[in-house]
């Protein structure tokens, strides 16, 4: 079996974007969340979100968070966190460095993001994340529906089932709205962006920056 390894995606990407071969640029993450704790809200939010998207779909998405073995000296709890996804059948070593302080980004969670693609016969991104150093913290499920907007938002309004750390599964649905990785040029726009979405949505859910 070949040794696998990681590269950081281009084209293979799950999102678009330019990189350069030597050195890619910082790419971000803009996000809100929000929690329908009533079922009864989940059919009117469900059906306002139809109307503001190209497209729906369900899905069904695992993610496993992994932690350094040896946390680096004066670490926070997230600081060095490694997230193994699967997307369209290919596995990520996807690492979400600490978000931009509330003072300088207090609408919307604004995340440095790294996708590195899992590549070899046989690759298991788990074991890669392992070699290197990280060991399973906890691992969840998210099932839903997700929206995609002309602005190339997602939307996904989901059930969220832990194991691990917290085993029990979070009551009511949880909303996230999430931009594709972009240039910290970008920023501005995607927030305001995501502030139309929580102004289209207010009396359904309330979207907001949401740390950890």
């Amino acid at each position: 079996m070949s040794t696998p390894q990681t590269t950081n995606p281009s084209s293979s990407s799950p999102h678009s974007s330019s990189s350069s071969s030597s050195s890619p640029p910082t790419l971000y993450e803009v996000s809100l969340f929000g929690l329908i704790p009533s079922s009864s809200s989940f059919p009117p939010l469900i059906s306002k979100l139809n109307s503001l998207s190209l497209s729906s779909s369900p899905f069904d998405f695992s993610e496993t968070v992994m932690r350094p073995i040896v946390p680096p000296e004066g670490a926070k709890k997230e600081d060095g966190v490694v997230r193994v996804r699967v997307i369209d059948g290919k596995s990520y070593l996807t690492v979400l460095s600490r978000p931009e302080s509330i003072r300088t980004a207090p609408l919307a969670l604004v995340s440095p993001v790294i996708y590195s693609l899992v590549v070899g016969g046989g690759a298991d991104a788990e074991d890669v994340a392992a070699h290197l150093g990280f060991q399973k913290a906890y691992a969840f499920t998210k099932r839903g529906i997700a929206f995609t907007l002309a602005n190339q938002l997602r939307v996904e309004v989901f059930k969220l089932e832990k194991e691990g750390e917290n085993e029990k599964e979070e009551e009511g649905y949880m909303v996230e709205v999430r931009s594709i990785p972009i240039p910290h040029s970008a920023v501005a726009t995607v927030v305001e962006q995501e502030m139309e979405v929580k102004r289209n949505l207010v009396g359904l859910v309330d979207l907001k920056r949401v740390d950890g």
